[in-house]
């Protein structure tokens, strides 16, 4: 019996600590002028550790910077001279409209967690908020400027 009763208490820890999927449909009525503004904002309002540097929108795309990361080697010999060569590289995330498949929305403790799916089902972009309505406002928005960019083809 306290082995069931143990077993039960572990199963219940574990349950706890996943994600689980909220179901919603998103309305894709907002106007472009809007949609725009509330991607933007959702996006910076994120948790620091989830906040993009940069973002922009546009009718066709959503643009996310995370900044640049750098790698470095340096080597200074006993003469006193001093050799270095480094790389720069930009972390940069762009999602097109017409590329994408959907939404996956999950809650997951204090947090409402927003997938932008690919075609083949990847993750293209997440969005943490702090509220489900920030996070449905977020899916409305992207899914009204898919809508609008429904009409055009995609670059093979």
């Amino acid at each position: 019996m306290k082995k069931l009763i143990l077993m039960m208490l572990v199963m219940a820890t574990f349950t706890a600590c996943g994600s689980t999927l909220v179901p919603y449909a998103p309305k894709t009525n907002m106007p472009q002028d809007v949609a725009i503004k509330t991607i933007e904002q959702v996006s910076f309002e994120q948790h620091v550790k989830y906040r993009p540097e940069h973002v922009a929108v546009t009718p066709e795309y959503m643009h996310f910077s995370q900044g640049s990361t750098s790698r470095g080697v340096g080597i200074v010999p006993i003469r006193g001279v001093a050799l270095q060569r480094s790389k720069l590289k930009s972390i940069q995330n762009r999602v097109y409209f017409n590329n994408m498949s959907g939404f996956r929305f999950y809650t997951k403790r204090n947090w409402f967690i927003v997938f932008i799916a690919g075609p083949r089902g990847e993750v293209l972009h997440r969005t943490y908020c702090y509220s489900r309505e920030k996070a449905t406002d977020f899916m409305d928005a992207v899914a009204s400027l898919k809508r609008l960019n429904e009409g055009q083809t995609k670059p093979r």
